[in-house]
């Protein structure tokens, strides 16, 4: 790091960074990408003001412009972070996951909740672990909890728990100090996306 918090090059420690970061950051961590980038605050202007008071790069439902999502890949690069959810189960057009599938953290409301269900049946993944390209060989598990159009583990909420599995870390091989500890001695490190960390220990 550089010592001054604007940070332009990788954490000089490894990092986990948990939580909703708000953005989609591609069009396959959605169920329905025109859509969203279609939507505007309706009720507030028409779409005629909207077009025209808002610069191309920034339409959309927040989390799918175009400027967030190029910052949100500046940011990654910048940091040296990986989306670990994604690096283990990696985008094939020819097999989009299905509506119901485990591969999206927010899904919207139910019409039985409210007189209008714009988003009911729709979701999007915005709840990350990104981690240090460095920890990806100890990453063991990452794993989106909730699925399906009744939000089935979502837990009163429109978000779901994303599950982080970190291995512990190898012993040193040799010196004072030196573990001996085999592939079985390792302590997996769970976290949710809320970022509070549990160990089977």
């Amino acid at each position: 790091g550089d010592g001054g918090g604007g940070g332009g090059s990788p954490a000089a420690r490894p990092l986990v960074w948990s939580g909703d970061l708000n953005v989609a950051h591609t069009p396959d961590d959605s169920t329905d990408e025109a859509f969203f980038r279609a939507e505007f605050d309706r009720d507030r202007r028409s779409r005629a003001d909207y077009e025209s008071e808002t610069p191309e790069a920034d339409r959309g439902i927040p989390g799918f412009s175009d400027s967030e999502r190029e910052s949100f890949s500046a940011l990654i690069a910048r940091g040296g972070l990986v989306d670990s959810w994604r690096r283990l189960h990696p985008a094939e057009r020819e097999a989009t996951p299905a509506r119901g599938d485990a591969a999206f953290t927010w899904r919207g409301t139910l019409g039985v909740q409210q007189s209008v269900a714009r988003y009911e049946g729709k979701a999007q993944r915005l709840d990350y672990h990104l981690v240090s390209e460095e920890l990806m060989p100890r990453v063991e598990r990452c794993e989106i909890l909730g699925h399906g159009v009744e939000r089935a583990g979502f837990l009163g909420s429109d978000h779901c728990p994303v599950l982080l599995v970190l291995r512990d870390p190898a012993p040193l091989e040799s010196g004072a100090g030196a573990a001996a500890a085999s592939a079985g001695d390792e302590i997996p490190v769970e976290l949710e996306s809320d970022g509070k960390a549990t160990s089977d220990t």
